[in-house]
């Protein structure tokens, strides 16, 4: 299997993938999102999902995920090997192990899968034509820049915050994507969290389930988040799950957790209003 493995990478490395559009040819090689990638993949792919369930710990600037990518391929998308975008770049200077990982492919689980210019690289051997499903485990840390995701700490109020703010190609450096507006996709996300953490994203919540602790948080009261999060550290933790979104482009996409109700129903009135 590792020869098998190991002639499959020698050989994507090497060709030229059948990619053209206004006249320029695409070779693994290029980084970034090439005009030529871009249009091969709005005429190939279709139908794009992300089932996403991730993970965030008290005091931690770092998410870790489940990521199930649904899509559809036409004929020529199935010969051609599958290029997702994955900008680990972004993380060159974090000290924390940041990671995506492709699990599965169509129930497939060795695949020798490439990392090339911020592109992940799925060989067209475990592709076919129509749905195809690819499951990916990240760690992405959280960021205190402009874009990303990203987490503020105020240590006066003993408040934690941690949201997204996925500016055109920023969603890719947190968890791998098809990060171009015109391929839109539904969004299907479940957020854990500590147990007094609240959650908001695009859509509204199916059902929040909560494990560990006895007595339930009035989240939507005035209590100050100091109080909140003087429940046990180890008491318990909440799990969002949120209602697919219509389809929406890659930077449409949010989410936004913390321990200070005050602070979301300030930031996010009409994710309150019920």
């Amino acid at each position: 299997m590792k020869t098998i493995s190991l002639l499959i990478l020698i050989i994507s490395a090497t060709i030229l993938l059948p990619i053209k559009g206004r006249g320029q040819s695409l070779s693994l090689s290029d980084a970034g999102n090439s005009i030529a990638l871009a249009e091969w993949r709005a005429a190939n792919y279709s139908d794009v999902r992300y089932n996403l369930s991730i993970t965030l710990e008290k005091k931690s600037l770092f998410m870790k995920g489940d990521l199930e990518v649904l899509v559809n391929l036409t004929d020529a998308g199935a010969k051609s090997d599958l290029i997702l975008d994955w900008r680990a770049s972004h993380h060159t200077d974090c000290k924390d192990k940041f990671f995506a990982k492709v699990v599965a492919v169509n129930n497939e689980t060795k695949i020798p899968y490439l990392e090339i210019d911020e592109h992940i690289v799925i060989p067209k051997l475990f592709l076919k034509t129509g749905e195809n499903v690819v499951k990916i485990q990240f760690a992405a840390p959280g960021k205190t820049g402009r874009a990303g995701a990203l987490c503020h700490v105020d240590k006066e109020k003993s408040a934690e915050y941690v949201y997204s703010l996925f500016a055109p190609s920023h969603i890719s450096a947190t968890f791998p994507v098809f990060d171009q507006p015109d391929l839109k996709a539904v969004f299907h996300l479940d957020l854990k969290m500590p147990f007094d953490w609240i959650a908001v994203s695009n859509t509204e919540w199916l059902s929040v389930e909560r494990r560990g602790c006895v007595e339930p948080l009035e989240h939507f009261s005035s209590k100050s988040a100091k109080s909140q999060s003087s429940l046990d550290e180890d008491c318990g933790t909440a799990t969002y799950h949120f209602s697919p979104t219509k389809p929406i482009s890659t930077d449409l996409f949010m989410f936004a957790v913390s321990n200070s109700p005050d602070l979301l129903k300030n930031l996010y009135p009409t994710s309150f209003q019920r």
